[in-house]
């Protein structure tokens, strides 16, 4: 008796197991096509206020080379800057009007995808994976930063600016504590394992009532990039070397 009642319990457990798999393929197949949905064509003109980000001294030095576009979140653009850097620039929607001090939260260390979410991801021109997460995202209250790599500078710090410098293994950003990551930035794999450290400006900009998340990266990995040079192109500040 026992033993017939050990062996429905198994065979139980084995359903439940197996209906639960099910359950996830059927959601992750429905997520990756929700993703897909979401794309919008590609296009090559910036915004007004995409363009205002650079400083008026230097935007006859830049190219677009494309813009992703979404039904659910803000435009990518890649932008490429004097032919020797590209610009990525991306619009993040803020639930309050808030100082960069009181909205982040960095911490450094290595992550990766929130697993049972499906990622889209832009690599084309740039030396790096830029992924973000399928879905709307909500307006930021807090920006849950993280950082891994090599080399980090804070460059500058105050109420509208916030930007860094490093060799960057992989970034990421989510809004909420336990929230899936919503941006993540991984540097391109090599062989067993490794990954090459990219050389990374990062700038975020408090404006109209957005955060402005941009990354400069050399057009070339082995390449170098001042720790400076996007803080410059976005003030006007200063002289580019």
């Amino acid at each position: 008796m026992k033993v017939l009642y050990r062996k429905n319990l198994f065979k139980l457990f084995v359903i439940i197991l197996y209906i639960g798999i099910i359950i996830r393929i059927i959601y992750a197949i429905k997520q990756n096509n929700d993703a897909i949905n979401e794309y919008l064509p590609v296009s090559y003109s910036i915004t007004s206020q995409d363009s205002d980000l650079i400083s008026k001294k230097y935007r006859d030095k830049f190219e677009i080379v494309e813009v992703s576009n979404s039904k659910v979140r803000s435009s990518i653009s890649i932008l490429k800057f004097n032919k020797n850097y590209h610009i990525l620039t991306y619009k993040i929607n803020l639930e309050k009007d808030a100082s960069l001090d009181s909205l982040f939260i960095i911490t450094k260390k290595s992550v990766d995808i929130s697993t049972g979410n499906s990622y889209l991801t832009i690599a084309k021109d740039i030396i790096y994976k830029f992924r973000f997460i399928a879905g709307t995202p909500k307006p930021a209250n807090e920006v849950y930063l993280t950082l891994a790599g090599d080399s980090l500078q804070q460059i500058i710090k105050n109420d509208s600016i916030n930007s860094f410098y490093l060799l960057c293994d992989n970034l990421s950003i989510r809004y909420e504590m336990n929230s899936p990551i919503d941006l993540l930035i991984n540097s391109n794999e090599k062989l067993f394992g490794r990954t090459e450290l990219i050389p990374l400006d990062v700038l975020f900009i408090k404006r109209n009532g957005y955060l402005y998340f941009l990354l400069m990266t050399p057009i070339s990995n082995n390449a170098k990039i001042s720790p400076d040079l996007l803080y410059k192109i976005v003030t006007g500040s200063g002289t580019l070397q």
